[in-house]
């Protein structure tokens, strides 16, 4: 993993990039020392998230799950919740994601939250009733939308053989900013940032930022493992470049 940082470090250094890296709880404390010691670029910010948290509990009898001052401890400064295997097998519901949002926004840990429809959903025209209603569960009572991140993976593109195409993808980027705006006001769409993920490689990163105004990066999965990881950041930061 220090690897893999150090080459960012390197590969990224005339570009602004905010890159979060999404590890296992037990490289957090090496990886999170590392960052706080290297000289990064100075537009270039690197931070460690954790795969997911516990809920609102801080403190409890929860044998195997992660808090919130665990990850503040090992210098954790963002989580991802509500990630469809998290949903799919461990049976996470919206509103156990929305109680793991309030939670580590409240104690300043930065979130990303992934909502997302299902193929027989995409197939029979729910995709906008089924990412409605999760955002109107898992962001309710979310006040400050500088905090939270929403990421909209397609669950229907996993595993099927199928891909969300650009205009696919924008349909619901654009959707989810919509719905922020119209539930949650103007300036928490203008400042939310939005995601998309769904098996983003180099191949393809740059269609889909060309053809998504809405998306304001990507969450990586298998690519962030190969030297590609590089060039899709490269790729999105000389995209949106403000």
């Amino acid at each position: 993993m220090v690897v893999i940082l150090h080459q960012l470090s390197k590969r990224l250094n005339n570009f602004r990039a905010d890159v979060v890296l999404g590890i296992p709880a037990t490289l957090w404390t090496h990886c999170c020392e590392y960052v706080n010691a290297a000289h990064l670029p100075p537009r270039l910010a690197i931070d460690i998230a954790a795969q997911d948290i516990h809920g609102p509990e801080l403190v409890g009898p929860y044998t195997g799950e992660v808090g919130i001052e665990m990850l503040k401890d090992c210098g954790v400064k963002w989580a991802i919740v509500g990630h469809s295997e998290r949903r799919s097998i461990f049976g996470d519901t919206d509103s156990l994601v929305q109680k793991k949002v309030l939670s580590a926004s409240h104690h300043g840990i930065q979130v990303i939250v992934n909502v997302g429809e299902k193929l027989d959903d995409r197939d029979h025209g729910r995709a906008m009733e089924v990412v409605g209603k999760q955002l109107g569960v898992v962001l309710q009572d979310v006040t400050d939308f500088s905090l939270v991140v929403i990421a909209y993976e397609p669950v229907w593109a996993i595993g099927t053989g199928r891909f969300a195409s650009a205009s696919e993808a924008q349909e619901m980027l654009g959707f989810i900013r919509k719905w922020i705006a119209e539930n949650r006001g103007n300036a928490a769409s203008i400042v939310v940032r939005i995601l998309y993920t769904g098996s983003v490689n180099a191949s393809n990163c740059q269609e889909l930022l060309a053809g998504c105004p809405d998306c304001d990066g990507f969450v990586v999965g298998g690519a962030s493992l190969r030297p590609e990881f590089g060039v899709i950041i490269s790729s999105a930061a000389r995209c949106k470049a403000v």
